[in-house]
């Protein structure tokens, strides 16, 4: 992603807000994807190979922004992927989640599965580091009434959260990025 962005001469462009904002974006495009559709089966069974098709590049524009986030934080991915995954192990031990749903905010006795464990490696990565990076950079992320301002800067904290859900169900649902 380096050399494709150095090629281009953007990396002008790519301070890290700029960054997460373009990603937040592309997540907005992804959950365009899903509006009004419901549930959907594993695997996409009832959906064209044009719509699964549409569906990997926007998954892949997600991934990509991450990816060079994260490399232009100075963030190795995968290590901090895997110590995420640790901490979530310790979090949510298997004998107190197991085949629960429930968080452990709302039951004190049954924390939430770790939904971590459960996705394949690459997700999983994308998908804690996403939260660390969200978490690092919402502060940075000016939220006034400017004009300039764009609207979904307001909506920051419930664009998180979409993006995490798509890339949960893209791992259930089998789309390939």
């Amino acid at each position: 992603m380096a050399d494709f962005a150095k090629e281009r001469d953007w990396d002008q462009f790519h301070s890290p807000r700029n960054l997460l904002l373009a990603l937040v974006g592309e997540v907005g495009e992804l959950s365009e994807i899903f509006q009004w559709k419901g549930e959907v089966p594993k695997g996409l069974p009832d959906w064209k190979e044009e719509e699964k098709e549409h569906l990997g590049e926007e998954l892949s524009d997600v991934l990509l922004y991450l990816v060079r986030l994260s490399d232009i934080c100075g963030v190795d991915l995968g290590r901090a992927a895997l110590r995420k995954v640790e901490l979530n192990a310790k979090k949510y031990p298997i004998s107190h989640c197991k085949g629960s749903s429930m968080k452990h905010a709302h039951s004190p006795t049954v924390p939430p599965p770790p939904m971590d464990l459960l996705l394949p490696t690459v997700v999983t990565k994308v998908v804690l580091h996403l939260c660390d990076v969200c978490l690092r950079f919402k502060n940075s992320v000016s939220v006034s009434v400017s004009v300039s301002e764009p609207s979904y800067v307001y909506y920051f904290p419930a664009i998180i959260k979409t993006s995490l859900f798509f890339f949960l169900t893209s791992s259930f649902l089998g789309v390939k990025l």
